[in-house]
């Protein structure tokens, strides 16, 4: 029997600290109106439609830089082929003797 107590005794003492801890945050119950949610919805939708904007932007951006880089390394490329087939063709004009085209 006194083991039952001690045990039940040590078991709300846990339920107390446990309890010590919850924080309850106090609010007025608010009676919205149509008008109210109408104008709440609205702020929400200019918000959403603004940073959907911005990120349409930003990813244009991104595309638009993406296309820049693609087509400097293709100018790169172009360039370095050029130069790579001008000294090909030199070598063998210099090995068959006939003139450079």
């Amino acid at each position: 029997m006194l083991q039952s107590r001690i045990l039940l005794t040590a078991e709300s003492l846990k339920f107390a600290n446990r309890a010590k801890s919850i924080k309850n945050a106090a609010r007025l119950n608010e009676d919205v109106d149509q008008r109210t949610l109408l104008r709440k919805y609205e702020r929400e939708l200019k918000r959403l439609r603004a940073e959907l904007l911005a990120r349409q932007a930003s990813l244009v951006d991104a595309r638009r830089l993406l296309q820049v880089k693609r087509e400097c390394f293709l100018k790169c490329e172009v360039t370095s082929l050029m130069s790579e087939s001008d000294e090909l063709l030199a070598r063998q004009a210099s090995l068959v003797g006939a003139p450079i085209c």
